[in-house]
């Protein structure tokens, strides 16, 4: 446990020294974005979440490092087995073909029809390995065995669906961020309590190289997440539940992104910016065509901040039951 603190600090601290120097060479480049709800709209550097993929992946790499040194007894560190880091190079695998393409997204605008499949592409790593087991755990229905359905359907859905999900719910100063430390901290302690080290290091490894994002990112924010940060954390998340065999706590932390799906998927996924806008300090909208706006039209205009809150209080309460449930 302690080791793994250790890693997650060193996540934050690489992203926390990264993140300056990203936000000086974007705005260089032009990679920036408007801030739309804010006066006069400024623009922010974006594709801030490479820095928290390069926190992430330094982490998980000193974690594989210190492994190489127990077992050519260099030190007495060694915490995870052989099976275990073949699965944590997978996951970190399909991790980065997702930032690649949030990346490349970022740069060139794809197609949300293209975004949308790519990271299916992404669930190669995670099936060649076979990460996980066949065997799903269902409310009522008790314990599935699919030994041919889980490795070649629901690893390649699920690593498609998860990051959409978390790309979708986005759009305000310190939101992604926030959720993404919630839910890898809620995910992360329950593969602890499963004795799931592997899949601990990714969780909490993100969690610290959010916690160093967020300070540059909450309101008013100094620089975006971006596609490719909002991408990685999704295929964390889904990857880390797969290859720790625990997908029904991953399934309760991701209900705020499910809602929010299901208000958008019957607005038929329309933006959610064009719809909102900044009154007297407030944000308002005029039709409800996701979480955000909902919580705005049922308020009469909520500040942004106040706004943030309520969602990670309800991301917060998701993650507790997930906790206690596993």
């Amino acid at each position: 446990m302690i080791l793994i603190a250790l890693l997650a600090a060193f996540s934050f601290a690489v992203t926390f020294l990264a993140v300056p120097v990203l936000m000086r060479k974007f705005k260089d480049a032009g990679l920036t974005g408007k801030d739309v709800h804010k006066p006069g709209k400024p623009e922010i550097p974006e594709m801030g979440g490479l820095a928290v993929v390069a926190g992430l992946v330094a982490g998980v790499l000193v974690a594989i490092a210190a492994m190489t040194l127990a077992k050519h007894g260099m030190a007495n560190i060694g915490f995870l087995s052989s099976g275990s880091l073949i699965d944590l190079f997978a996951a970190l695998a399909t991790i980065l073909i997702i930032a690649i393409i949030g990346m490349f997204d970022g740069i060139v605008r794809l197609r949300h029809s293209i975004k949308a499949v790519l990271p299916l592409f992404a669930s190669i790593p995670l099936v060649a390995v076979a990460a996980g087991h066949p065997y799903i755990t269902l409310p009522v229905v008790g314990q599935l065995y699919l030994p041919v359905i889980y490795p070649l359907l629901l690893i390649p859905l699920a690593v498609t669906v998860v990051p959409n999900l978390t790309n979708m719910f986005a759009g305000f100063n310190g939101l992604e961020a926030g959720l993404g430390i919630i839910g890898c901290l809620s995910l992360g302690m329950v593969a602890l309590s499963k004795g799931s080290l592997d899949a601990a290091v990714l969780l909490l490894c993100m969690v610290g190289a959010l916690s160093a994002f967020i300070w540059f990112n909450k309101y008013p924010a100094r620089i975006f997440i971006g596609d490719v940060g909002t991408l990685s954390i999704g295929a964390c998340i889904v990857s880390a539940v797969i290859i720790g065999n625990f997908e029904m706590a991953g399934v309760i932390v991701m209900i705020p992104y499910l809602v929010d799906f299901v208000i958008k998927a019957k607005n038929k996924f329309p933006r959610e910016i064009d719809f909102t806008s900044l009154k007297g300090g407030k944000l308002v909208a005029s039709r409800s065509v996701g979480l955000p706006s909902l919580i705005m039209r049922k308020t009469g205009g909520i500040s942004e901040v106040r706004l943030v809150m309520l969602l990670l209080g309800f991301e917060t309460m998701c993650g507790a039951a997930a906790v206690l449930a596993f």
